[in-house]
């Protein structure tokens, strides 16, 4: 039974849990710290969204193009909303980029006509906290009928299935908008920001530079491919001289745009890992290719190692936070109405999802020699869902038990010079070079005996967090049904996202049953209990942060903690997509 409770973690046949219908602030909305991101963490959190970052957005004039970006999710009051019609909406949600609760709430006001002011709080800490103080409560999404709060996508729910939700709405109509406090807050906040689903180019380019270069590129390409052998995808400067000169392009020298192009990540030097310059003869020598005819990573190949990043690198914080940045718009994007399904068909074709992939090359070159412990705590789990949203979408999920035992360890990205699987950073760097429950002698129970994923020498030891944080299992990403949506962290945001992401799982994924002294919680608890520690570590984690009668209850059974029973929920790892 052991045997097959560990295999069910990392690779069991897909199943299936109703979810509790909770209470206000909690199943239908995601905790409130740093902003969420694509696929979802191994635990089931409760359903929301973190605050982050805020942009203001009035949807009472915009129209739904159907395109899903951010800008146009917007919802207009229908003909026959009769008498709720009015210029400005009573309305306004709380959201976060990528929220698929969010998305749920937004869709049910598209759905009944009924317009809405939207506050994107994804990266603004301090209004995070304005919010919070107002309402007590630490998810999102929070929805405010005139100035009153009525809760988030789990009570819009329900009003809407009670047939409440017009006599709720008009029974607020025409009270403040929200409290003083808080709009004086998001009216600051929200001054001179901009939406959050601008692309993100490779290297930091501009955009509309990236673009201009890239449509250059793309002639050029036209001329190479045309003259180009059967197969071959590789060029020298001098062949790039004579599509230039019969283009006309007025870029200076043919060799300055090759350089320009070179920075901007769309042409590479082939096998030019080494590469952070090239000028003078040396440059004729070399073999070049576009980026755009890069052959595909395989499974088990690095998947930003389709080419070798030319030049310097940015600060490792900075090319995480671009990345983040870039996966948050595109699940925002690709998020179904409902908020239930990833259209990842449609996020692999969408061409700002090739921008975000050529951009993982730049972690090849990655410093991380000096992070802090926060730092290094917050870029790795950051990577780590990174990495598990771009595996899922270009390779899809372990399709049997067979297939996952080896999928997290196939997965990996090439970083600072050395590879990284999803399970070296999960295993090695997170959980401070601890053996895999999935390795052999884990799963016959002697897993002390079981080899570090990290041996002496590696030198990826030394990206080891001393000491771990248990919380990092609220916040990994595996591409399940029962895993939360991606939450992204910040070193100066670290405790608070940790915090929020672990009493949103606590609260969605625990049951306290009073009569019979019973708790069930997510199998995480089990397949990691090492790193929880003892039975009175969890208990107290857990009443740290549980909330309501379930943290009442729980502390009445601990005075008694022997006698309390662990159970464990069955794991439901069909995929998120649609």
């Amino acid at each position: 039974m052991f045997l097959f409770t560990i295999l069910e973690r990392h690779f069991p046949d897909a199943g299936t849990r109703e979810e509790a219908n909770l209470p206000a602030a909690s199943h239908e909305e995601e905790a409130a710290s740093p902003s969420y991101l694509p696929y979802a963490p191994r635990s089931q959190r409760r359903k929301g969204h973190s605050f982050q970052g805020v942009r203001s957005v009035d949807h009472t004039k915009q129209t739904n193009k159907g395109d899903g970006s951010r800008s146009m999710m917007v919802s207009h009051r229908a003909q026959a909303a009769g008498p709720r019609q009015c210029e400005e909406p009573t309305v306004a949600i709380f959201t976060t980029t990528g929220c698929p609760y969010c998305r749920k709430a937004k869709g049910i006001f598209q759905e009944e006509g009924i317009a809405y002011k939207e506050v994107d709080v994804s990266s603004d800490a301090r209004l995070r906290q304005e919010l919070e103080g107002v309402t007590g409560q630490k998810t999102v999404p929070q929805i405010f009928f005139g100035g009153k709060l009525i809760g988030g996508a789990d009570d819009l729910v329900s009003l809407k299935s009670k047939g409440k939700l017009s006599d709720v709405l008009a029974h607020h109509e025409g009270v403040e908008e929200l409290p003083q406090l808080l709009m004086s807050a998001v009216t600051e906040a929200a001054s001179g920001q901009q939406g959050s689903s601008r692309a993100n180019a490779p290297a930091g380019t501009p955009i509309e530079e990236y673009r201009e270069l890239k449509r250059l590129s793309d002639s050029l390409r036209e001329d190479h491919l045309r003259d180009s052998a059967a197969g071959s995808r590789t060029f020298s400067l001098k062949a790039f001289e004579t599509w230039y000169d019969e283009a006309a392009i007025d870029q200076g020298s043919a060799e300055e745009l090759a350089t320009k192009l070179l920075e901007a990540q769309i042409l590479t030097v082939v096998d030019g890992s080494e590469s952070n310059s090239w000028a003078g003869p040396a440059a004729a020598q070399k073999v070049l290719r576009f980026v755009a005819d890069a052959p595909a990573p395989k499974l088990g190949q690095p998947l930003n190692a389709h080419f070798c990043w030319f030049g310097k690198p940015r600060p490792a914080l900075e090319v995480a936070e671009q990345l983040r940045q870039s996966v948050l718009a595109l699940y925002d994007k690709h998020l179904a109405a409902d908020g239930k399904a990833v259209d990842y068909e449609g996020l692999s074709a969408d061409p700002d999802f090739r921008l975000f992939v050529d951009a993982t090359a730049e972690l090849q070159k990655l410093d991380m020699s000096a992070f802090s412990r926060e730092e290094r705590l917050a870029f790795w789990i950051n990577i780590y869902n990174i990495l598990v949203v771009h595996a899922l979408v270009v390779f899809g999920p372990a399709s049997n038990i067979i297939a996952r035992l080896g999928w997290f360890s196939s997965i990996k990205y090439r970083i600072g010079g050395q590879e990284y699987s999803a399970n070296d950073i999960e295993h090695g760097v997170l959980r401070n070079n601890k053996p895999s429950p999935a390795n052999l002698l884990s799963l016959i129970g002697l897993s002390g005996y079981a080899p570090k994923t990290f041996q002496p020498g590696d030198p990826r030891l030394s990206q080891a967090v001393d000491p771990e944080d248990p919380r990092i299992h609220f916040a990994l990403v595996c591409g399940a049904k029962s895993c939360p949506p991606i939450k992204v962290y910040t070193p100066g945001t670290l405790e608070e996202g940790l915090a929020s992401a672990a009493a949103a799982f606590v609260d969605g994924e625990v049951q306290v049953v009073p009569a019979e002294r019973r708790l069930v919680m997510s199998k995480i608890f089990q397949w990691y209990g090492s790193d929880f520690g003892s039975k009175a570590d969890i208990l107290a984690l857990l009443l740290r942060y549980l909330s309501g009668d379930a943290k009442t209850d729980l502390e009445s059974l601990a005075e008694d903690m022997d006698s309390i029973q662990f159970t464990y929920k069955k794991y439901d790892w069909s995929q998120n997509s649609s």
